[in-house]
């Protein structure tokens, strides 16, 4: 899946957010690339991870929206293909 209109902030001491759209949630560290992210509709508890380019920018994460699944994957478009 595409992550054209997301973006993930990573600011430290508790400021980390998701942003899709116009939509922006706040992440809680728990190690190293992983974030837990709270939905706000139903309240469920997810685990995010981050991944990172070669200039240490986040291009794309997943996120386990179901624990017997495979996490779903999102991937920053390029400027040219947003």
């Amino acid at each position: 899946m595409a992550l054209a209109q997301a973006g993930v902030e990573l600011a430290g001491l508790d400021d980390d957010t998701l942003t899709y759209h116009d939509q922006t949630y706040p992440l809680r560290h728990v190690h190293y690339d992983a974030f837990d992210w709270i939905a706000p509709i139903c309240g469920a508890r997810f685990l995010v991870n981050v991944g990172t380019n070669s200039d240490g920018a986040v291009d794309r994460l997943w996120i386990a929206f179901e624990p017997t699944m495979k996490p779903a994957e999102y991937t920053r478009l390029s400027p040219a293909e947003s």
